[in-house]
């Protein structure tokens, strides 16, 4: 797997994700989202091209998204990667 550099969205074929580095606290956070959300939510075509333009194009709401799940996930004690799927969307408007 690589790593996406700051702000700068990348597709992991094997995992079939969008990876993004967010920032909380002044830390940068390599998180994800899935495919099934980018298509779903900002209505685009599946291809990586898409996704990284859709992730791009509709950043705020995927970083608030993001940090919200980030957030809650520490709250919990969970501390794997971020990864916001299709129910994020809807949760975090």
């Amino acid at each position: 797997m690589g790593e996406a550099k700051l702000n700068t969205p990348m597709y992991d074929r094997h995992r079939e994700v969008v990876l993004v580095d967010i920032v909380v606290d002044g830390r940068p956070i390599l998180s994800a989202v899935s495919r099934e959300a980018i298509t779903d939510v900002f209505r685009v075509n599946g291809d990586e091209v898409s996704l990284v333009a859709a992730v791009r194009e509709n950043w705020f709401r995927v970083e608030s998204v993001l940090i919200a799940v980030y957030r809650e996930m520490r709250e919990r004690g969970d501390e794997s990667q971020p990864l916001a799927v299709n129910s994020d969307f809807a949760k975090y408007r």
